[in-house]
């Protein structure tokens, strides 16, 4: 379920960074809302970069998150409108490879 926008709470599924690039695809969001435009904090950029770092496997393309943020009002958002959100992350808990079912199909053992 979605929270109201401003209310920090924990999220769970794929995130691709890169030029120009910046999305989140929520596991639990429904299908018509499933886009998210992506800020980090400066402690969570850092959060972030360590994690990868820290990866065994190479991380291409998207990543499996968990993470603590805040969510806006539906609008269009990010590169061109084409997103349904921002969300800003204050907290990055969890970064892996992302996994063939996707980010949804496995449950983090730390959560």
């Amino acid at each position: 379920m979605i929270q109201p926008a401003g209310t920090v709470r924990e999220y769970r599924g794929a995130y691709t960074r890169g030029f120009e690039a910046s999305w989140f695809v929520p596991c639990d969001a429904p299908r018509d809302d499933a886009l998210w435009w992506v800020t980090l904090t400066e402690d969570a950029r850092l959060q972030r970069d360590s994690l990868l770092k820290a990866l065994t496997q190479r991380a291409t393309g998207a990543v499996a998150v968990r993470w603590r943020g805040t969510i806006s009002e539906r609008m269009p958002a990010g590169q061109m409108g084409r997103g349904t959100r921002y969300m800003l992350v204050h907290q990055v808990l969890e970064v892996r490879p992302l996994p063939a079912e996707g980010a949804c199909g496995v449950v983090s053992r730390t959560s």
